[in-house]
């Protein structure tokens, strides 16, 4: 119905106003879904977060093992609530920069050898995980090893020999000679046959010997020998006798130890006061000191391995300084000849091995402490030491290799009174001095690297009167001492060493009765036998070794007649042909 037909007029003011809010309404309502300003607040949403990227990690590798360490994350879009995953595992994440993130690595995180994958990932909006970058975890190095060579002689081959552990390869047998590989610093016990044939075992090189076992720690590449009797025959005996001026020689029995004088009891000249003697690793050579002041000083002869017989053979010409010898010395390689001269000086000459000739070495001689009494190599053929009685001291060089040229370690090592002779143990770890003033011996640390000696802390220990002469066993078990003994009645004082510490331990019935004035001591190769020269009585004296306590019963003939004043003695084996 038409509005202007209200009659009233009242009811249609009413539905003009309704009309004009509708149509107010309506236009507001057009307003709000307009989009020409966007949203309804008229702001524009919030930005998305960057999606991480990862350029590279420090460290980007280490060597299982490694202690715990940051791992350093450099590349960009980094925020401060980004996490990182290694491996998989969530680490906490330390924000540095937008560029720069870093996570604690454990230990444990790097004890397994593999490639683990790192991941940043930025939370939403937007964000997500980043590229992955690998974190390497390299294997571990090999450790260091040493090669252990296992020979024996007597015979020189064909020997089972059993060792434990095994080696890097898995071997743990073999039959002579033959060689094993260890890690540094492994011990390794070899055992051998008690015997092969009628000869008895005795090992060389080992660190100790327990019965039929042999044992080495592997701190270097060494050798150790299974040994059956003497390894070689005939073996030959020579002794200067200082009183007659001349040298005694014999024929050694390698089953009894009994010494039979070459036919008729040979006795070769030397010069005045003959008073020390040495021959070469292959019995060919000896070279003989003596104490006379005239020439020759050092009597050089060659050795017929046959008979044993001497001949004699052109002597070095020697100064003033040098020729009144008190030792002799041939190193284990057997490149040089050393003495030392009561005039203060040590001399190294090196030696032709076909002819026995000596050449003095450059700069030789060279000085020494106050009467130079005795002298020793070291097994290794590096150093040298030099017992000098009237400082009550060792000398110590380096010796050169290729011209067996001596210098000086620069310091002098402290011993008890009156030093007049010197041993290196076999295993190169130990020296020995006998302190013939002090009755006693002084044992060293010897360090293998320079040479240096260090006081073990027993040291010294107690012998007999007049401890003259000190010798080794060729197994490094035993330490054997002449002693002038009260009233010149001579003696020997026999010891056993600890191969860890150096410390001697006195042997059960020790000391053993010897001849008069027992000045020197010597073991033979095979370590069965010891022999003592008995200046006083002009005769040697013979023992038998006790291969488990050390123990010396003298042999059947002992003692053996000498030439006057007996004062050194040289043992040779021939080498296995």
């Amino acid at each position: 119905m038409p509005l202007h037909n209200n009659p009233s007029g009242k009811h249609n003011n009413l539905v003009h106003v309704a009309i004009l809010i509708l149509v107010a309404s309506s236009l507001v309502a057009q307003a709000g879904c307009s989009t020409s300003g966007g949203g309804g607040s008229g702001q524009p949403p919030p930005p998305g977060n960057p999606v991480p990227n990862i350029t590279s990690l420090s460290p980007s590798s280490v060597t299982a093992g490694a202690p715990a360490q940051p791992l350093t994350i450099q590349g960009s879009n980094f925020l401060s609530t980004s996490t990182v995953t290694y491996n998989g595992q969530t680490h906490t994440a330390t924000f540095t920069s937008s560029t720069q993130l870093s996570i604690p690595l454990s230990a444990s995180d790097q004890e397994t050898a593999g490639s683990f994958v790192v991941i940043v990932t930025n939370p939403a909006p937007g964000g997500g995980p980043s590229n992955s970058a690998k974190f390497v975890v390299n294997p571990p190095p090999p450790p260091p090893t040493a090669t252990l060579k296992v020979k024996s002689s007597n015979p020189s081959s064909s020997v089972q020999i059993t060792a434990s552990p095994a080696d890097n390869g898995g071997q743990s047998a073999g039959t002579t000679p033959f060689q094993l590989t260890y890690d540094i610093g492994a011990t390794v016990s070899l055992t051998a046959p008690a015997t092969v044939g009628s000869n008895a075992l005795s090992w060389k090189g080992c660190d100790s010997v327990s019965g039929t076992t042999c044992a080495a720690t592997m701190n270097a590449d060494r050798t150790v020998t299974a040994q059956y009797g003497t390894p070689g025959a005939p073996g030959f005996t020579y002794v200067p006798n200082q009183n007659s001026s001349d040298v005694s020689a014999y024929e050694v029995d390698s089953t009894s130890g009994a010494l039979s004088p070459l036919t008729p009891l040979a006795t070769y000249s030397a010069s005045l006061a003959p008073a020390s003697v040495a021959s070469d690793p292959t019995a060919h050579c000896l070279y003989v000191g003596s104490q006379g002041g005239v020439e020759p000083a050092l009597a050089v002869f060659t050795i017929d391995p046959a008979t044993g017989e001497l001949t004699s053979a052109p002597s070095p010409s020697l100064s003033v300084s040098e020729s009144i010898i008190s030792a002799v010395a041939v190193d284990p390689a057997g490149k040089f000849v050393f003495t030392t001269s009561l005039g203060g000086v040590v001399s190294a000459l090196s030696f032709d091995p076909a002819t026995c000739a000596l050449t003095e070495a450059p700069g030789s001689p060279f000085a020494a402490g106050t009467l130079p009494w005795a002298l020793a190599v070291d097994p290794t053929a590096t150093f040298l030491y030099v017992a000098n009685f009237g400082d009550n001291n060792i000398s110590g060089f380096r010796i050169d290799s290729s011209t067996g040229a001596l210098t000086p370690l620069g310091s002098v090592f402290p011993t008890g009174v009156g030093p007049t002779s010197v041993a290196v143990h076999p295993s190169g770890r130990f020296l020995l001095a006998a302190n013939s003033l002090d009755n006693n011996v002084s044992v060293y640390n010897l360090d293998p690297s320079t040479g240096g000696l260090t006081s073990i802390a027993n040291s010294p220990f107690s012998a007999d009167l007049g401890s003259a002469s000190v010798a080794v066993d060729p197994s490094g078990k035993f330490v054997y001492v002449a002693n002038i003994g009260p009233l010149g009645v001579g003696d020997v004082s026999a010891f056993s060493i600890d191969a860890a510490t150096g410390d001697l331990t006195s042997v059960a019935g020790s000391p053993f009765p010897a001849g008069s004035m027992s000045e020197f001591v010597d073991c033979d190769p095979s370590g069965n036998f010891v022999y003592v020269a008995n200046f006083g009585s002009s005769s040697l004296s013979g023992f038998r070794i006790d291969r488990i306590t050390g123990a010396l019963t003298p042999i059947a003939g002992s003692p053996f007649q000498a030439g006057g004043g007996p004062i050194s003695i040289a043992i040779t084996v021939l080498p296995s042909q």
